[in-house]
């Protein structure tokens, strides 16, 4: 899968990360370019929610850097980085009687001041995301009476509506049915396509090599592949990372891998 690249906005440089004495992050450098979905797959605890933090200038690195537009993200103004650079978490859920819609309206909170009304743009800006992930009919529900593929859905919706240039998504298919996996990855991919600069954490290898334009493969906390599906994806990076043996299948031109026993000879990394 091809997609038109340009100058990385984001970069991670050498970047390390330690928690509670343990190196989790270990020199790990990785560009987000514009119309690029960017797959960050591996073991868990392999790095990738902390990598993925540390590029959205949520976790201090202790040593290395991250920069946005060549400057580092901690230097950047918080509400300046937010407009910039949208960034769901894993596993986010709403627990609270909101409706969908205000839900989906405080993704402009970057763009507003104190006591601003809603502009036009704002409007349009909540309206596009709402219909990009098919959740206008659910405007007037309150969030917690939604099932987990639609609350996904509207979180998904909120980051659109940011309106930024780069997300950064963490498990956003994670314990979704397959339908909603696909809507899901259909809808980054297309963000990408139209040139946002977008990453996204995942553990389906299949959906990762269908919908990725480029796939990184962290495992122990560096990077042991990075490159296009079909290079970073094989049978023995799925083996050193994961420990697992994988099948090779090719469907409509594509090749996948698919993660298939415990390999008894590897214990990954």
């Amino acid at each position: 899968m091809s997609a038109a690249v340009s100058a990385a906005p984001l970069e991670a440089a050498a970047a390390v990360v330690r928690l509670g004495g343990c190196t989790v992050l270990d020199g790990v450098t990785l560009a987000i370019r514009p119309g690029e979905l960017l797959g960050i797959v591996g073991p868990n605890g392999s790095g990738k929610t902390t990598l993925v933090r540390a590029l959205a200038g949520l976790q201090p690195l202790a040593g290395g850097r991250v920069a946005l537009d060549g400057t580092a993200v901690e230097r950047w103004p918080r509400h300046r980085l937010a407009a910039r650079l949208a960034y769901l978490p894993q596993g986010h859920r709403v627990e609270w009687p909101v409706t969908v819609r205000r839900v989906v309206e405080l993704g402009r909170i970057p763009h507003t001041r104190a006591w601003r009304r809603a502009t036009a743009d704002d409007r349009r800006a909540v309206d596009t995301a709402i219909a990009r992930t098919g959740v206008a009919h659910l405007s007037g529900r309150s969030c917690t009476t939604l099932s987990g593929g639609e609350q996904a859905r509207v979180m998904l919706a909120r980051v659109l509506a940011v309106e930024a240039s780069i997300m950064l998504a963490d498990e956003p298919v994670a314990a979704l049915d397959p339908r909603h996996q696909i809507e899901i990855m259909d809808i980054l991919h297309r963000a990408a396509v139209a040139g946002g600069s977008v990453a996204v954490v995942m553990h389906d290898l299949a959906l990762a090599s269908r919908y990725c334009h480029r796939v990184v493969v962290l495992a122990a906390g560096r990077i042991v592949a990075d490159g296009p599906p079909e290079a970073a994806l094989t049978v023995d990076t799925v083996r050193q990372a994961y420990g697992v043996q994988a099948l090779e299948v090719r469907h409509d031109g594509c090749r996948f891998v698919v993660p298939w026993a415990v390999d008894p000879g590897c214990r990954g990394e």
